[in-house]
C-alpha cells in the first residue's frame, strides 16, 4: 500500500492523529458506559433474564449502527485532516493524499 516516503508520512500522520485526538480512549469509555447502563437497567427491570436475551440482540445492532459507525466516520475524517496538517508541517506534499487514501482498503 505504501510506496513512497510521502505516503508513509500520510499513513503515520493519520495514525498519530488518532492518538492525538484520543479516539480509542473515547470509544472505549463510551462503550463501557453504555455496557454499565445496560447492566444496571437489566438488573432492575429483568430479574428473570428473559428480557436480557432479547435486549442483547437489539443492543448489539443499536450499538453498532448508533455508536460505532458514526463515531468511526467522524474519527477517520478528523484523523485525515490532522494527519494532513502534520505532513504539511513536516515538509511533505499533502496534495498526494487523495490518491493515497483512495487506494487504502
Amino acid at each position: 500500500v505504501v510506496q513512497t516516503s510521502e505516503q508513509l508520512a500520510m499513513l503515520l500522520g493519520h495514525e498519530l492523529s488518532h492518538v492525538i485526538h484520543g479516539h480509542a480512549l473515547t470509544k472505549t469509555s463510551l462503550l463501557a458506559t453504555a455496557a454499565g447502563c445496560n447492566l444496571v437497567l437489566l438488573a432492575i427491570l429483568d430479574p428473570t433474564g428473559l428480557l436480557s436475551f432479547c435486549f442483547d440482540a437489539v443492543a448489539l445492532l443499536t450499538t453498532r449502527f448508533g455508536l460505532h459507525l458514526p463515531m468511526s466516520r467522524h474519527s477517520e475524517l478528523e484523523a485525515d485532516a490532522t494527519g494532513l496538517r502534520i505532513c504539511a508541517r513536516a515538509g511533505f506534499d499533502p496534495r498526494i493524499a487523495p490518491e493515497f487514501f483512495d487506494r487504502m482498503p
